[in-house]
């Protein structure tokens, strides 16, 4: 019991789904016809077909007016019934008063849910495209208006497909106009941005590989041709800027290596391995031509720039370029292996390149091959053109080229790794774009080959993407503030080096400023000193001379405390000397160190820029991380917005089917209410009267069906007397055909006999013309014998003639040819004889031109001597003591220096003494003094005082001899020395001044003595060629002279041999000549009378023919009464035939006739019988259900009641579900939403913002 309740339980649910999806079905049986009875079928029904249209059923509809269908399902745009309902398009329909709106949306229903006939039928949609490809043909060539077409936000970045290994790209197409690649992939066409090598967007191709690629003339289509081998082939087409494959054609049993899009976009043409050529229409997507012209697969297509013509090539070198429209072919060549490309040049030439190396150019309109070169030894692989008209190929010799319009090359592209595949060059030839058969994709710079980037096929996803160029922008940054420290610790210690290299230059500067300085000052005190000494002892001497004066001894004392104080000062500058010279000497001492620091200094500062540019390189390399990092989060914000704007798709989709469940189920759930609310109310009397009724109906229309199949029967017996009188024709045509076969034995016979005869006449006349042939002969045989001999002497004759005539040809060309050598002889003896005396005259010239040359010569040589005398004159008269003086000068200034250090080491020794004997003067004086006060006061101690005094006199004679001995001289010394170390450099100046003077003087000569010198040479040179010239002129005079003899003897043995062949040959032959003619005009004049007795026996043997001929004629006679008794048997055969075809034809009337009797047991009694049938089933179903009624109306309240039960818990579930999927679409928009605002942010910030990099200060 619980098994059938489920049963029922899931068959209500069912049921109620269907009915709701029944319920959104609009078909034609239902819901169009109605409207159709209602407003059209007036003037659109199968009598009256007003523009040749019928409403009235599916079928008629559906074949549409005369003018052709005008229903395209799935597409009420394209319906022209609709859009006239719609008045939407001229002539309306009705023509004046419009349908009502709920109608009209009924009938655009119906076309967008396929045209349905019924509930259970099919739907019919439209397979013409729905987009229309065609451009304006004035824009063709042309840049397109508004930025360059990209796909800016309409495409995933994500692979469709990754594998572990990357696959080789065999179709590459550049944009015309645009920074874009398409590189073709497993299963998926890759497009990247040539200006910032990032992908741009992805293109599923699920359908299998992509072979071909091609952009449209505005470069906003993409033609993929591609497929799956021996399986399927198609060309589809992409809007790149809409993200959107507008259109697909072909179906092929193969896939597409080669497709194109023509430059209006009217017509796409592709090819495969099944050989064929195949153009469609972009308008209709349906095939234009199919041309069956290559032997093997077509390999490659392409368009001309203004699709007049299409190139096609295949896979064993067949090319042939065909009229788009007409499809007929306008000029054919080949190459000796595969064509892998065309371009074109301009509208009319075509440019192709092959696997056997080379490269043609054609101009199509002149059907000829402008230009064929090689272009890769091992055979090329690709061709590709960019708008600048630069071609580019690819070749197995792992090279791409570049080439000028002209197929000149302008320079190579070197594959680092396996063949090439491809090679593009970009849309502005700054690049060539190439693929290997490892697939690895190279991007070289076209200026100067330099491979500058590199792609893959098989890309990350933007997430994997971006996380590893976080990871490498975190190392960037790393390194760039290493570079940044590293060259700040640079700076610093070049800083710090130069501080302490500076620091030791200026402390040896000072320190020896300040010795100067100190020097001066010890000198200035030395003086002072002595100043001071002579003022003492003139004042010492002065006050003992003059004891009482006390002024003098004032002024002693005065000139005593001058002298201490010019003593002490003398004193400090000494010091300050001594400690002067210690810092000087210190400060040498340390700049000792000063090399190696400056050393480093200069190493340090040699890093700088070394250091500098690590940190230039890391700060790029980081600008360009950070680039990439900022683009790639911009592509990974994309790609989860792009991927979330796919999935809400989904959801919706499965939202949209929850709420539709919902709703269905709801309206089920009210209908079964509404039913069993009915059926509640049911009147079961009623009902069962009805039935009655029905029954009794039944039953009357079995009686009827039982009348119609007695009268249908009564319709079939009539045509059995037409098959009757069929069957008696056919035997009538068979016993005539019969009778036919015995006229044809009878005629045989007679042609029979007739031959015999024929046969007999004809031997007869044959007998007769042999004996006469015989006679005839005999009577010719004389005659025939005698002509027979003078033909045969006539030959002879005229073949004499001939050989005469031949001999004298042979002798007269010998004599031509005698002459021709003696001419030419002659000739040769003359141009020879000519020759000697130009070479006479030229000889001359040389030898007067020589003799003039060795005057200049000499003369030459003289003023070269003469140069050469005056250079060494300089040499050795100015320049060597200029030189001399100049090293002398070089020497003291080298000396004087020295000298002075010397003089000035004397004289700070002379000093010293000195001062050492001013103070042994300065302590013996002082103690005179005191011992002379002292021996003043007591006189015992003159004599004390006596001796002091005779010592400080002593001491006071040591110094004065010092002081101008010693002293004077070093101070001489010193004076003399300062004056040569100041006047050296000025003597080495003069001296140099001096030199340069002389040496400018000596240069001068020299160049007069080279000048000189190259004169002589240039005329020893002169003279030598003119010698060697008159050497040779001589020789070749000399030949020439031999060769003009030997030559006019030849032409004189020629002229001889001339003489010799006329008088001996030829004059002798002309003799036998004219013998010969005279000879055959004889025997010519026998052979016409010959001819005349012949002509006199022709005569007579004409008339004994006359009974032969005779004879001839009756058996002519006899044979034709044969043929025309064989011709009577033809006659008879055809009859014969004749009367066979007629007993064909009554067959098939009579077979027409037992067709007509079936068809009428078809159409009539067949149908009756089995109405009869239906009406007995029809009267059982009826008595059935009249007893039935009670069960069955309980049922159906068991069935309503079942049906609403469930239906409201699935009401319940789907509007739950649907609630459910509500709330999370929410969500799922706010989360696009952020994602778009968050992206359009990266966006703006990508524009402005700067980069930050490391720096240092």
């Amino acid at each position: 019991m619980k098994r059938n309740l489920h049963l029922v339980t899931i068959t209500s649910v069912l049921l109620a789904a269907a009915t709701a999806r029944a319920a959104d079905k609009v078909t034609f049986e239902d819901d169009i016809l109605p409207i159709f009875r209602n407003k059209c079928l007036k003037c659109h029904n199968a009598d009256k077909m007003r523009a040749d249209l019928d409403l009235s059923t599916y079928d008629a509809t559906m074949a549409g007016s005369g003018n052709g269908p005008v229903l395209a399902g799935g597409d009420p745009g394209e319906s022209l019934l609709y859009k006239v309902v719609a008045h939407l398009e001229k002539p309306t329909m009705p023509p004046k008063d419009k349908l009502p709106d709920g109608e009209i949306e009924m009938i655009k229903k119906w076309v967008e849910g396929g045209l349905l006939l019924n509930a259970g039928s099919k739907a019919v949609m439209s397979d013409k495209p729905k987009v229309d490809l065609a451009v304006d043909p004035d824009s063709l060539g042309k840049r397109p208006d508004g930025p360059p077409p990209m796909p800016n936000d309409v495409l995933a970045l994500d692979p469709y497909v990754r594998t572990a290994r990357t696959s080789v790209s065999t179709a590459m197409a550049v944009s015309p106009w645009s920074p874009l690649i398409a590189i073709g992939g497993q299963r998926q066409v890759l497009l990247y941005n040539t200006d910032t090598y990032q992908v741009a967007g992805i293109i599923p191709y699920s359908e299998g590989y992509p072979h071909s690629l091609k952009f449209s003339s505005n470069g906003r289509l993409l033609v993929i041709g591609g497929g799956r081998g021996a399986n399927i082939g198609h060309s589809t087409v992409w809007d790149i800027t809409k993200g959107e494959q507008v259109l697909q054609v072909g179906d092929d049993l193969d896939a597409v290596l080669a497709s194109d899009i023509s430059p209006d976009q009217r017509f796409i043409a592709h090819g495969g391995p099944d050989r064929f050529l195949r153009i469609f229409s972009t308008e209709t997507g349906e095939l234009v031509h199919k041309i069956k012209k290559h032997t093997d697969w077509v390999t490659a297509v392409r368009f001309s720039p203004d699709g007049k013509y299409v190139a096609s090539g295949d896979r064993n070198g067949g090319l042939h370029v065909w009229e788009t429209e007409p499809g007929g072919r306008a000029y054919s060549s080949a190459h000796g292996n595969r064509v892998v490309g065309f371009e074109w040049a301009s509208t009319n030439v075509v440019v192709s390149a092959s696997m056997d190396g080379s490269a043609k150019m054609f101009n199509v309109d002149q059907a000829r091959q402008l230009k064929s070169w090689g272009v890769h030894s091992g055979g090329a692989m690709s061709l590709s053109r960019s708008m600048t008209g630069h071609f580019v190929t690819s070749g197995r010799n792992r090279r791409a080229s570049l080439w000028d319009g002209n197929g000149n090359k302008v320079r190579d592209f070197v594959f680092p790794g396996d063949i090439p595949a491809q090679a593009v060059p970009s849309h502005d030839a700054k690049l060539v774009i190439g693929s290997d058969w490892n697939g690895d994709v190279f991007v070289w710079n076209a200026a100067d080959a330099k491979l500058i980037r590199r792609l893959t096929l098989n890309p990350a996803p933007m997430a994997e993407k971006y996380a590893a160029a976080v990871k490498v922008l975190a190392e960037k940054q790393a390194a760039a503030k290493a570079a940044a420290t590293a060259l700040q610790a640079n700076l610093d210690n070049a800083k710090t080096t130069q501080a302490k290299v500076t620091a030791i230059a200026k402390a040896v500067t000072d320190t020896a400023a300040a010795k100067v300085a100190a020097d001066k000052a010890l000198a200035a005190a030395n003086t002072a000193h002595k100043q001071a000494t002579d003022a003492f002892t003139a004042a010492d001497k002065a006050s003992k001379a003059d004891a009482e004066n006390a002024d003098k001894k004032k002024a002693a004392l005065t000139a005593k405390a001058a002298l201490d104080k010019a003593l002490a000062v003398q004193k400090a500058a000494t010091t300050k000397v001594a400690a002067a010279a210690k810092a000087a000497a210190a400060a040498v001492t340390a700049a000792k160190g000063k090399p190696a620091l400056a050393k480093q200094w200069v190493d340090l500062t040699k890093a700088t820029p070394a250091a500098r540019a690590k940190v230039t390189a890391a700060n790029n390399e980081l600008v360009a991380a950070q680039k990439e990092a900022k683009a790639l989060e911009m592509g990974k914000v994309y790609s989860d917005w792009y991927k979330a704007k796919q999935t809400i798709a989904e959801k919706k989709a499965e939202y949209s089917a929850a709420d539709a469940a919902a709703k269905a189920a709801t309206e089920a759930t009210a209908a079964a209410t509404a039913a069993l609310e009915a059926a509640k109310k049911t009147d079961l009397k009623a009902v069962k009267a009805q039935r009655a009724e029905a029954m009794k109906q039944a039953q009357a229309s079995l009686s009827a069906a039982d009348k119609a199949l007695s009268a249908a029967k009564a319709e079939v017996a009539k045509e059995q007397p037409k098959v009757d009188a069929a069957a008696k024709a056919v035997t009538a045509a068979e016993t005539a055909h019969k009778a036919a076969l015995g006229n044809i034995e009878k005629a045989k016979a007679e042609a029979t006999k007739s031959a015999a005869a024929a046969k007999s006449a004809r031997d007869k006349a044959a007998a007769m013309k042999a004996a006469h042939d015989k006679a005839a002969a005999a009577k010719r045989a004389p005659v025939q014998a005698i002509l027979a001999a003078v033909e045969k002497a006539k030959a002879q004759s005229i073949a004499a003639k001939a050989n005469s005539d031949k001999a004298l040809a042979a002798i007269n060309a010998e004599v031509a040819t005698a002459n021709t050598i003696f001419t030419s002889a002659d000739k040769t003896a003359k141009a020879a004889e000519a020759a000697v005396v130009a070479a006479k005259t030229a000889m001359d010239k040389y030898t007067a031109d020589l003799a003039k040359q060795k005057t200049d010569l000499a003369a030459k040589q003289k003023a070269q001597a003469a140069a050469k005398t005056t250079f060494d004159g300089l040499i050795a008269s100015k320049q060597k003591p200029a030189e001399a003086k100049l090293a002398e000068m070089t020497k003291a200034a080298v000396a004087a220096p020295v000298a002075k250090a010397a003089a000035d080491k004397a004289l700070a020794g002379v000093n010293a003494e000195v001062k050492t004997a001013l103070m042994a003067f300065l302590a013996a004086e002082t103690a005179a003094q005191s011992a002379e006060t002292a021996a003043a006061k007591d006189a015992k101690l003159k004599a004390n005082a006596a001796a002091k005094r005779k010592a400080a006199d002593t001491a006071k004679a040591a110094l004065d001899a010092l002081s101008a001995g010693k002293q004077k001289t070093s101070r001489a010394a010193v004076a003399k020395a300062d004056a040569a170390a100041a006047a050296a450099p000025v003597n080495k100046a003069n001296a140099e001044k001096a030199l340069a003077t002389v040496k400018a003087e000596v240069a001068k000569a020299d160049a007069a003595y080279k000048a000189a010198t190259k004169g002589t040479t240039d005329a020893q040179n002169l003279v030598n060629t003119t010698t060697a010239n008159l050497t040779k002129a001589t020789a070749d005079h000399k030949a020439k002279a031999a060769t003009g003899a030997t030559r006019r003897a030849a032409a004189n043995a020629s002229k001889a041999a001339l003489d010799k062949v006329v008088a001996q040959k030829q004059k002798p032959a002309q003799a036998a000549q004219v013998a010969a003619a005279a000879t055959t005009t004889e025997l010519v004049a026998a052979a016409t009378a010959g001819g005349a007795v012949m002509t006199r026996v022709n005569a007579e043997i004409a008339e004994a023919a006359k009974p032969a001929q005779a004879a001839d004629a009756a058996a002519k006679t006899a044979e034709a009464a044969a043929t025309a008794a064989t011709a009577n048997i033809t006659k008879m055969t055809t009859a014969a035939t004749t009367a066979a075809a007629l007993i064909e034809t009554r067959k098939k009337e009579m077979a027409t006739a037992q067709a007509a009797m079936a068809k009428k047991v078809a159409e009539l009694q067949t149908p009756a019988e089995a109405n009869v049938a239906k009406m007995k089933t029809a009267v059982t179903a009826a008595t059935t259900a009249h007893a039935n009624v009670e069960k069955d109306h309980a049922a159906r309240m068991q069935q309503l009641t079942t049906t609403i039960t469930e239906q409201g818990k699935l009401a319940q579930a789907k509007t739950a579900e649907a609630t459910k999927l509500a709330t999370e679409l929410a969500k799922d928009e706010a989360r696009i939403n952020e994602l778009k605002s968050t992206y359009e942010k990266l966006k703006t910030a990508a524009k402005g913002e700067p980069t930050k990099t490391a720096s240092v200060k």
